[in-house]
């Protein structure tokens, strides 16, 4: 029986050390009976302790991170490592991919108690924005005759995870396989990748240069007759511009300032055309002449009275003539007076009264609206006194009756002429007096004032004599040689280069 108490007592000695030194309960052993042994029971679970859920972003270029992650076990008795499984059951020192990875650890102490699993939370969080990349800046040139570039933009996007295509959109707005202008078109490339990551955005430009110029055409070069009664004619003319792009209607600037419609005077204008395409390339300019001519009028002989005429009575005289605008007819009497005369149809007249008897040379000149004139001359009005029943005075008198004779006979023997005509500079002019006696030689202008007085002097009776005429100042155009002498007054036209 002591043995028994001895037992027992250093049984519940053993227990209390145990409580105080685990902290622990233990189920308090059954007292042995007679002929057993002492056991008990440890019903204490390690418990695990890890590095704690983790949140962090992908390593650059990757689609995960590495990730170290620990856990340890604490018991009290001893207790093994504890033993971590990755979710997607991959080794635990694999990458962890972007998105959230859960490591459930276990462990079990020598005992053979399991601790509760713990759960540690990976989380990789792609912060990796795609990177775009495109076939680069372009620059063309147009092709002759196209308006426009065909070109095909291309571009890639790379990241560390899955990613579409770029969307591109273009700055005019056009389908990207649509036609590239003349100009800078921007196209401007954006994506996103799957974790919703934008890439910035890139910019790509397609330069389209358009160097080909214009061409203008007009419907051509115009010689016409100017238009009844006007000094000039209206003329249609147009020009069009072609071109490789979109033109406008060519601008066309007269020479003489006027609008394109107004009539073209007698001359030459020219019209000077120009355009732009609608990329600034200009047209080389056209010019277009226009010529209108008129011509000088056509006269016929003049038409005056046979018969001798007394001083003082009317004198009247008529010349036809061909042409599209007569304006003024000028009769210039031989004897230093001049008168207008009247236009009817096509017939130009003139009447005058002569104050002194002679044989007059007439020269009638015509103009017409444009400047151009013409003359003729008539030879010769014989004018006589009815008093002295004399035409000529001196030793050329003659009677009424014999006066038209005698003026074809003065006719024949009053020579005037010269060589060259026309002339640039100079001529000779000739003249022979039958009877001798004072002259005069003039230059006249065709209105019939006197611009030079080339010579005075006395002839010899049927001798030659020459004056030499320079001309030096005077304009081209037509002039009178006039040779007033006692036995009449004769005319010949000069015409200036």
């Amino acid at each position: 029986m002591a043995l028994v108490r001895n037992i027992r007592l250093l049984y519940a000695l053993m227990f209390l050390v145990f409580s105080v030194q685990s902290k622990a309960a233990y189920s308090k052993p059954p007292l042995p009976t007679n002929n057993s042994t002492a056991a008990w029971t440890e019903n204490e679970t390690p418990v695990i302790t890890t590095n704690g859920n983790i949140t962090l972003p992908n390593d650059a270029g990757k689609r995960g991170a590495t990730v170290v992650v620990s856990a340890s076990a604490t018991c009290n008795c001893s207790v093994g490592r504890p033993v971590g499984v990755r979710s997607d059951g991959k080794p635990l020192t694999a990458e962890y991919p972007v998105g959230t990875t859960v490591v459930t650890w276990n462990a079990k102490d020598t005992n053979g108690n399991a601790v509760t699993p713990v759960m540690q939370t990976i989380t990789v969080v792609d912060k990796e924005a795609p990177v775009i990349k495109t076939n680069g800046n372009k620059t063309f040139t147009y092709k002759t005759g196209k308006c426009g570039v065909f070109f095909e933009a291309l571009a890639l996007a790379t990241d560390n995870s899955s990613v579409g295509k770029p969307k591109a959109v273009r700055s005019d707005g056009k389908p990207l396989t649509a036609e590239y202008q003349a100009g800078v078109t921007t196209i401007v490339w954006s994506v996103t990748d799957a974790n919703g990551n934008p890439a910035s955005t890139v910019t790509q430009t397609v330069t389209v240069i358009d160097n080909e110029a214009p061409v203008i055409s007009t419907n051509g070069n115009k010689v016409l007759a100017n238009d009844a009664g006007k000094c000039g004619a209206v003329v249609d003319l147009f020009a069009l511009a072609t071109d490789n792009c979109s033109v406008g209607q060519p601008i066309g600037v007269r020479s003489d300032g006027k609008p394109l419609t107004a009539a073209y005077p007698v001359g030459t204008t020219t019209v000077t055309w120009n355009a732009k395409d609608i990329n600034g390339n200009a047209a080389t300019a056209v010019t277009q002449t226009i010529m209108v001519t008129n011509t000088h009028p056509v006269l016929s002989l003049i038409k005056a009275p046979n018969d001798p005429v007394k001083v003082g009575s009317e004198v009247n005289l008529s010349v036809n003539f061909t042409d599209n605008n007569g304006w003024q007819v000028i009769w210039y009497w031989g004897d230093d007076t001049s008168s207008v005369g009247t236009i009817e149809g096509t017939a130009g007249r003139g009447a005058h009264r002569y104050t002194r008897a002679g044989v007059y040379s007439v020269t009638v000149m015509l103009t017409d609206m444009c400047g151009k004139s013409a003359s003729q001359v008539h030879h010769y009005v014989v004018v006589y006194d009815a008093s002295t029943e004399s035409a000529i005075g001196g030793s050329s008198s003659v009677s009424s009756v014999g006066a038209r004779e005698a003026a074809k006979t003065l006719n024949d023997a009053f020579l005037l002429r010269n060589y060259p005509n026309p002339f640039a500079t100079k001529t000779a002019i000739e003249f022979i007096l039958p009877n001798g006696g004072d002259y005069v030689l003039s230059i006249l202008d065709m209105k019939g004032s006197i611009l030079r007085t080339l010579q005075t002097g006395k002839a010899q009776a049927g001798a030659l004599n020459r004056v030499i005429w320079e001309v030096k100042d005077l304009p081209g155009g037509l002039y009178i040689g006039r040779l007033t002498t006692p036995q009449g007054v004769k005319s010949i036209e000069l015409l200036v280069e």
